[in-house]
């Protein structure tokens, strides 16, 4: 269960990155996805992670990021 949230967050930041580098509707709705699978997958995870994707899940818009 720990490699899978290890992987899964791994995941989730690969996404950020790429959403970070590359600010799309498509890489922000992959981003969130990676967090939402994040949170499904993972029963402990590390409260500043998950203050910090909580804060952006409640401004995030995806579709302000027209592809």
């Amino acid at each position: 269960k720990a490699d899978e949230c290890e992987s899964l967050a791994d995941k989730a930041n690969a996404a950020g990155e790429a959403f970070g580098t590359n600010p799309t509707q498509a890489t922000c709705e992959a981003y969130f996805q990676a967090i939402q699978a994040y949170y499904d997958g993972c029963d402990l995870i590390p409260a500043a992670a998950k203050q910090s994707y909580d804060a952006w899940l409640a401004v995030v818009d995806c579709s302000m990021y027209g592809d």
